[in-house]
């Protein structure tokens, strides 16, 4: 009897111990859990608070895309084309626009890219010289999966390249 005893007495201090061990992981578990939640919490407002302090707004994209609807507009103006509606769901560059076109002179629909040009782009577009070497680059580029460039043009005291 006295060791059925002791086999009860150790198997009682055996799922004491079990019991005591789970809570303590538990306990663990929610204290990491938690501290999870106040790190992300803090992560927000440290992202929240660095952003409104850092971030420059520029111009909105409908004053953006009436910029770039005006340069297109004043560049064809002097042009055998007409402009039929703006691609503004084409591409996916933000400083990039497309125009559907029509010539005045054959049949056929052409496609107008004004591209602005980049901040990181180190070419002086101010020479004649460099604007006509761009020019023909443009136009003597030829690759089955790129328009063909039928003429290029820059528009003067702007950043915009007209393809």
């Amino acid at each position: 009897m006295v060791n059925q005893k002791q086999a009860i007495g150790l198997a009682i201090i055996c799922v004491v111990a079990a019991v005591i061990v789970l809570s303590v992981i538990l306990a663990i578990l929610l204290f990491v859990r938690s501290k999870r939640k106040q790190n992300k919490e803090y992560v927000r407002l440290a992202i929240e608070e660095s952003l409104n302090h850092k971030v420059v707004i520029g111009p909105s994209i409908e004053d953006r895309r009436e910029d770039a609807l005006m340069n297109a507009r004043f560049f064809l103006r002097t042009s055998h084309y007409e402009l039929i509606t703006p691609l503004w769901n084409m591409g996916s560059c933000d400083k990039k626009y497309h125009f559907q076109l029509k010539s005045r002179k054959d049949k056929g629909s052409y496609l107008l890219t004004l591209q602005v040009k980049g901040d990181n782009c180190k070419l002086p577009m101010k020479g004649l010289s460099v604007r006509n070497n761009v020019k023909g680059l443009l136009k003597e580029l030829k690759h089955p999966y790129i328009l063909q460039t039928l003429e290029a043009d820059f528009l003067k005291g702007q950043k915009v390249v007209l393809l």
